[in-house]
């Protein structure tokens, strides 16, 4: 069965399943998932069927779009459990490319015998899938899958018998249930990432799903601060003893001292633009003053995420407990805000380790609850003590459910509340930032810090939130670290092609700039190149040794930043065959060229670029 319009072809064969899609010479292959196709019909530039023998029985809708885009909805009504793979996987052959937007972005060889995948099945929206987005290259050819509501999706990547790294989409359920139809395009040309990230983003924008920076900045005044902007983390030398220690002695990590202290050097030192983080409830004493004396963006942490049970309370030290100082506001309510598991069990949260020497698992409070107390809670903080920013740890890097009788919450709900809450602030001309930030709420915030650092790829991924402000020795590395997070054969600006001109993203504090000291140069480097700030993270005591090393930073991080902030990327490109030279483009004309080998680059203009180094041009 065979449907034709413009240059395009979708051809089923119902026995087996599988789906060809070509649009001239581009063409790629599904598998055709689980299930037996029936009852098939054919109109003009539409085919519809049926899938039997699925967990919940599905009607197939597909359609040509456009030249090179093809649209398919899944109708079906019933609950389910795990998830319905369809339309299967792409066929992967030797010499394909996979992208996957982990982080700012991999594309991986299918062949590549050293490729793992962290995680191997991550849910859409969130820090393993960040974008509702899958690619693959062949030859001159793309194929990119676009799924519209991608909250209730995932994507598997295992390899196959042929040791082939493959994409498998899944659709989840929705409290349970298959609850409404899920729609996807799959968009497909000749040409690279740049045309498959360019015909995405024409996708999302057509959704009604893009919101710039600019455009974000016309009801917040302050958002220009963040051009060029380098994000401060500076924490008391006691910061891991209050937090995580087993005792209950009165620990001072206050450190609005140190904190203004940086800042004002910072300024010193000729830095126009800059963040600074502000953590315990004792720091808030620093951010009118920061804001007053250097012109930078002061940023208060906050978490409506993370709630503690009052059973738990008398084994968390008070110490701790009066300096996150979201601690006490999430609790007043507790246990009727907190989100509830199907199974009727608390959802479990961020673990804190009681005097007892154990690790106790908090609750999460339901996001529905976001906008109220964003409303009426932070809103007058930010007011009362000179905040004009606001950082949301957590809760733009996923989407959860809730199934509380009182106040239950799908996916979609979930994502509501959450935009609200950033609404909120945006209307009040904070400038909003959050960790992860991930598609779905990409329109309401102006920055986020995680993204430049996937979570799989972190050095000791799972204790990373809690060291913040470690320096990591190189015998301390662990090989996913050393293997991909700074990897330029694997790394891609995915993201940054999509959307550089909608947020700023930054590293993880527990993956910073300075982390790592031997590497902050290469740092830089994939911070010229993306057009993205660096983010530092330090003990008060480290600032000294530390001050030369990141004023470099600096110089070099950040010009690329502040000049692109607003403008989209437009091209990213391999110079050389080992693909250790790369080139992006920007819409103002603004073009970066880094050399990430240990040789020098010839360019066609006659210039060399020595090993480890870049340059910013502006071209026509």
């Amino acid at each position: 069965m065979k449907l034709r319009k413009h240059r395009n072809v979708l051809e089923l064969a119902p026995e087996s399943g599988e789906l060809v899609l070509s649009s001239g010479a581009a063409v790629f292959t599904l598998a055709g998932g689980c299930g037996t196709v029936e009852n098939v019909r054919a109109g003009e530039a539409v085919l519809e069927y049926e899938i039997a023998g699925l967990p919940v029985p599905l009607h197939a809708r597909w359609e040509i779009l456009r030249e090179g885009e093809f649209s398919l909805t899944l109708s079906g009504r019933g609950r389910f459990e795990g998830a319905i793979e369809y339309p299967g996987n792409v066929e992967s052959r030797p010499g394909d490319v996979l992208l996957l937007p982990i982080g700012g972005g991999f594309a991986f060889p299918v062949d590549d015998p050293a490729v793992e995948v962290f995680p191997e099945c991550g849910a859409f929206w969130t820090p393993g899938r960040n974008m509702g987005f899958a690619g693959m290259l062949r030859g001159g050819a793309w194929l990119a899958a676009a799924v519209e509501f991608a909250a209730d999706a995932r994507l598997r990547n295992p390899h196959n018998a042929a040791g082939l790294l493959e994409s498998h989409l899944e659709f989840l359920p929705s409290r349970g249930e298959w609850a409404y139809d899920r729609k996807l395009r799959f968009l497909i040309g000749p040409g690279g990432i740049s045309e498959a990230c360019a015909a995405y983003r024409r996708c999302r924008e057509e959704l009604g799903q893009v919101k710039t920076l600019r455009e974000k900045g016309e009801t917040i005044p302050q958002l220009g601060k963040l051009a060029g902007a380098p994000n401060f983390w500076v924490w008391n030398d006691n910061y891991e003893k209050l937090m995580y220690a087993a005792e209950f002695a009165d620990i001072d990590a206050g450190n609005a001292a140190g904190i203004a202290r940086v800042a004002r050097e910072l300024r010193g030192s000729g830095c126009e633009n800059a963040l600074f983080g502000i953590f315990f409830g004792q720091d808030r004493a620093a951010a009118a003053g920061i804001v007053r004396e250097t012109g930078y963006l002061a940023a208060k942490y906050d978490n409506l995420e993370d709630e503690l049970p009052a059973s738990l309370a008398p084994l968390i030290p008070e110490s701790r407990i009066r300096q996150c100082d979201y601690t006490a506001r999430l609790m007043k309510h507790y246990p009727d805000d907190i989100v509830w598991d199907a199974d009727g069990k608390p959802a479990p949260s961020w673990a804190l380790r009681g005097t007892d020497g154990k690790m106790h698992a908090q609750n999460h409070m339901c996001p529905s609850f976001a906008p109220e107390v964003t409303r009426n809670t932070v809103l007058p903080l930010a007011e009362a003590e000179g905040f004009n920013a606001w950082f949301f740890d957590v809760m733009g890097g996923g989407t959860s459910e809730c199934f509380a009788s009182k106040h239950p919450l799908d996916r979609r709900s979930c994502i509501a509340s959450r935009r609200e809450a950033f609404d909120l602030l945006n209307r009040a001309g904070i400038v909003s930032g959050t960790e992860e930030g991930v598609e779905c709420y990409l329109d309401r915030y102006c920055y986020c810090e995680g993204r430049m650092s996937p979570q799989e790829y972190r050095i000791d991924f799972r204790e990373s939130g809690r060291r913040k402000a470690h320096l990591y020795s190189a015998g301390e590395h662990e090989p996913q670290f050393d293997d991909f997070m700074l990897n330029p054969n694997y790394r891609v600006p995915l993201w940054e092609l999509v959307y550089h001109d909608c947020s700023v993203g930054y590293w993880y504090w527990g993956d910073s700039t300075n982390c790592c000291l031997e590497l902050m140069d290469r740092r830089d480097l994939f911070n010229i190149l993306y057009g993205t700030p660096p983010l530092y993270s330090f003990h008060n005591a480290d600032w000294p040794a530390l001050k030369p090393k990141i004023l470099r930073s600096i110089g070099r991080g950040c010009p690329a930043a502040k000049r692109t902030m607003y403008q989209k990327m437009m091209s990213f490109e391999y110079l050389t065959p080992d693909r250790n030279v790369q080139r992006t483009r920007f819409e103002d004309g603004t073009v970066v060229t880094v050399n990430f080998s240990g040789t020098p680059f010839r360019d066609n203009d006659g210039t060399t670029l020595k090993p480890l180094d870049y340059k910013i041009e502006e071209r026509e």
